[in-house]
């Protein structure tokens, strides 16, 4: 049971790591729209709703987890990886919001991070069980045990 406990902690925590550079991209977003005056340009083509503010939400959201990922020696796979999962939610929510015709970018600005975050917990959960901790039921005794039997067989031949 210490198991379970622990290894459900261990995930807590990787989910909890991989959101602070999450949000430190938000901050770094809203801080940035802060900066642009109001009578600029630039203003009238990125604010909340607009595509560009959209995009660029998106990517300051996404951008500093796939670096944090690389920095902690995750490798290129894994991190694209992670960048697909915090994508797709967000990418579901405009294609469908595109063919009904309904204004959903006012509301991605608040729906996207949390529908993100979904797309980062289904893709950390996917990565648990796809690749389990040493000890588990599904990890490397499992492994072990294969490989004696195909030993077992391969020395009765």
């Amino acid at each position: 049971m210490q198991s379970v406990a622990t290894n459900i902690g261990r995930f807590l925590l990787h989910f909890l790591e991989m959101q602070i550079p999450m949000v430190f991209g938000a901050v770094v977003c809203y801080l940035l729209l802060r900066l642009i005056p109001s009578g600029s340009s630039f203003a009238t083509v990125y604010y909340p709703g607009a595509y560009l503010y959209t995009a660029g939400d998106i990517f300051f959201l996404t951008v500093p987890v796939v670096a944090w990922m690389i920095f902690r020696g995750r490798g290129w796979r894994q991190s694209l990886e992670m960048a697909v999962a915090l994508l797709a939610p967000v990418a579901a929510i405009i294609v469908v919001g595109e063919l009904a015709g309904y204004a959903y970018r006012p509301w991605l600005i608040t729906a996207g991070y949390p529908a993100m975050s979904l797309g980062m917990l289904a893709y950390l959960l996917y990565r648990s069980y796809a690749n389990p901790p040493a000890g588990s039921a599904h990890g490397p005794k499992s492994n072990a045990m294969t490989d004696q039997a195909l030993a077992h067989v391969s020395q009765s031949r």
